[in-house]
């Protein structure tokens, strides 16, 4: 009994490894025109993809780590943040 599940284990193995190779050239030539334009048109800049931010200030039972008035300490890092998206990644990043 132990060699037929073996041997099932197998087979099953093998009809895995199959299938994610016939969805990854079925994903390959679908995107490929999609791939194509972003290819021949990426230098241009457009569309600009946008990323929304949240922030969230962790508090414990004493209060917010960071107090409410001194959240300001935060702009130089969220100016960085967008300036390396829009420079890297052509994305806008949006409060």
């Amino acid at each position: 009994m132990g060699f037929l599940k073996k041997i099932a284990k197998k087979v099953w193995h093998f009809v895995k490894a199959v299938v994610r190779v016939i969805v990854r050239v079925v994903a390959v030539i679908l995107t490929a025109p999609f791939k194509a334009f972003d290819f021949a048109f990426g230098w241009i800049g457009w569309p600009r993809k946008k990323l929304k931010l949240h922030i969230a200030v962790l508090q414990n039972a004493s209060g917010p780590l960071i107090p409410y008035d001194k959240l300001e300490t935060l702009r130089p890092s969220i100016d960085l943040l967008k300036k390396t998206f829009k420079d890297h990644g052509n994305v806008e990043v949006q409060p």
